[in-house]
C-alpha cells in the first residue's frame, strides 16, 4: 500500500472514531432502599435507574492509579426511580475510578445539580476487581465489588440502597480508542513515511 494510500486509510479511521464519539453509553442497574432518614419509603422497596456517559470522555486525572472522566451534554445524566418516584439529573455525569489504592479498586458514576446528587459506587477492598483506572464501555463485573451502594442525596429526600444487578443496554464497548490517540498515530505514520514531495490526505466529508 503506498504512503497516500495509508494516510487516507488512517484519517478515514480517524474519522470513524470521531463520529463514534458522539455515541453514548448507557449503564441501566436495579437494586434495593437500605436506608430511608425521610420515611419516604421502606426497607427493601425497588431501585430501578440508569446513567448516560460518553465512553470516550478524557481523563482528567494525571494520576495513573485514578481516574475522572467528565462527559457534559443533554444526553448525559442519571435517572432512577426509587419506590415509584422518578428522580433526574441531567446536563453532566461523572465516571470516576480506582486502581489498586490502599482502600482497594473503586468504580463510580455521579451526577449532581444544585437541588440533587444520583450516584452508585463500588468497592473492592482486595483491590481485584479492576485492571486499571481506564474507562470502560462495558460495565464492571458486579460480583467483584464487596461494597455496592446506590445513593440519593436532595433537599426533602435520601435514600441509600444497594446496587443488585448492571447492564449494559446502549452503546455498549469493551473500549473506544481516544481519537486524539488515533490522531496522533496518523501523524506519527506520515511524519515517517512522507516523501519529499507533498501529500493530500482524505477528509471526514463524503
Amino acid at each position: 500500500m503506498s504512503i497516500r494510500l495509508r494516510v487516507v486509510f488512517l484519517a478515514w479511521i480517524v474519522c470513524l472514531a470521531g463520529a463514534a464519539a458522539a455515541a453514548p453509553v448507557t449503564f441501566s442497574f436495579t437494586g434495593k432502599v437500605t436506608d430511608d432518614p425521610f420515611g419516604l419509603s421502606s426497607f427493601g422497596a425497588p431501585i430501578s435507574g440508569s446513567f448516560t456517559f460518553d465512553a470516550t470522555a478524557i481523563d482528567a486525572i494525571v494520576n495513573p492509579d485514578i481516574g475522572s472522566f467528565v462527559s457534559v451534554g443533554a444526553g448525559y445524566g442519571f435517572n432512577v426511580d426509587v419506590d415509584g418516584t422518578a428522580y433526574s439529573s441531567t446536563g453532566m455525569l461523572t465516571i470516576n475510578t480506582a486502581n489498586d489504592l490502599v482502600v482497594g479498586d473503586q468504580y463510580g458514576a455521579i451526577a449532581m445539580d444544585a437541588l440533587l446528587t444520583l450516584e452508585i459506587f463500588l468497592q473492592d477492598s482486595s483491590a481485584a476487581a479492576l485492571s486499571s483506572d481506564a474507562l470502560s464501555g462495558a460495565p464492571p463485573a458486579l460480583a467483584s465489588f464487596d461494597l455496592r451502594q446506590f445513593r440519593l442525596f436532595g433537599g426533602d429526600a435520601e435514600f441509600l440502597g444497594s446496587v443488585d444487578t448492571l447492564a449494559c443496554t446502549s452503546g455498549c464497548v469493551a473500549s473506544v480508542p481516544e481519537p486524539g490517540s488515533l490522531a496522533l498515530v496518523l501523524l506519527a505514520l506520515v511524519a515517517a513515511g512522507r516523501p519529499r514531495s507533498s501529500l493530500r490526505g482524505g477528509s471526514c466529508s463524503s
